[in-house]
């Protein structure tokens, strides 16, 4: 499968010294994602690397741009079940641009357990961080 192997090469490409070669890398993982390019089994497989990458990304335009990459996937990927545990035990400490995309990925999940955690960013005082009104549902249920 060519696409198994375009994002096995990405991947690898994300340990790269260079921050420009990592910030491409995960660039071309969100656009095969936006898509839909990548198969559901392999975004199952894909997702928890992407997130440890994230969460772990020294640098800040690199880590919005993985942050970027896993909102891109489809709601069906979002919201099948993975663990997203990681990004909400690291929303404090994100940056504004990465913060509007964890909980995007959050909301999407629609798992109620991220709710309160969502809902205390309603009124964040960074103007960056808008929380889509599609999420107004999920945090009123």
């Amino acid at each position: 499968m060519a696409v198994l192997r375009d994002i096995r090469e990405r991947i690898a490409l994300l340990k790269a010294e260079d921050p420009e070669v990592r910030d491409l890398a995960a660039a071309e993982i969100g656009d095969l994602l936006e898509a839909d390019m990548v198969p559901l089994p392999v975004c199952r497989w894909l997702m928890p690397i992407l997130v440890e990458r994230a969460i772990a990304e020294p640098d800040l335009w690199v880590q919005e741009r993985l942050f970027s990459a896993i909102s891109s996937a489809s709601v069906e990927v979002l919201s099948g079940g993975l663990n997203w545990d990681p990004i909400a035990a690291d929303l404090n400490r994100l940056d504004p641009a990465c913060l509007e995309h964890a909980l995007d990925i959050l909301g999407f999940s629609a798992n109620a357990k991220y709710r309160k955690m969502i809902r205390g960013f309603l009124k964040h005082p960074s103007e960056d961080v808008v929380l889509p009104r599609m999420h107004s549902r999920f945090l009123t249920g």
